[in-house]
């Protein structure tokens, strides 16, 4: 449909259009593990979002600029997932993943609270088959074990004694929630 600075959406039809969305983003995923030519680094290796549900779909904008897109909750959420996403990982709405469940397998995580949406919004990681989503499963599963709270400034740490990070202490090398280096 379009690009957005870094990102891309693409739009599936038809009444198994989860299926062709999830075929494609795992395709994604392997060409990008499978890439020899490019250093390994996660600023190039795409997260994906994929969600299902009713969209309005056609023209909008004025007279000086008209795009043809996509508007709509489930639009909403994919365009969110990616950024709750590791590097390299497809996370699936509830209605994306309740359409095809009979067909993959996806490990359901705690629901994200994305903005725009009141509560909380169900996500399930999909199970790629690659390298980086078997790393991203067993980060996941040190992280339950050894939850280290990352923190804004002004907010309590929920266990005072484990050490919690501020956006007033990170320097360049250190990291904010085991996923981003400063």
């Amino acid at each position: 449909d379009k690009f957005i600075g870094d990102r891309m959406m693409a739009v599936f039809k038809g009444d198994d259009r989860v299926w062709p969305a999830i075929r494609c983003a795992v395709s994604i995923q392997h060409l990008a593990e499978l890439d020899d030519d490019v250093e390994k680094t996660d600023a190039l290796v795409p997260s994906i979002g994929v969600s299902s549900g009713d969209a309005v779909f056609g023209a909008v904008g004025s007279a000086d600029r008209l795009d043809y897109t996509l508007l709509g909750p489930a639009v909403h959420v994919a365009g969110r997932l990616p950024s709750d996403a590791h590097p390299g990982e497809v996370l699936l709405s509830q209605d994306a993943y309740e359409s095809v469940k009979n067909r993959t397998t996806a490990e359901a995580l705690p629901p994200l609270t994305l903005h725009g949406f009141d509560a909380p919004v169900p996500v399930f990681s999909l199970s790629t088959g690659t390298a980086r989503q078997t790393q991203i499963s067993e980060l996941r599963t040190k992280a339950s074990k050894h939850d280290i709270p990352t923190l804004v400034d002004g907010v309590a740490a929920p266990n005072e004694h484990e050490p919690s990070v501020t956006l007033s202490s990170l320097e360049p090398g250190s990291n904010l929630g085991s996923r981003y280096e400063i």
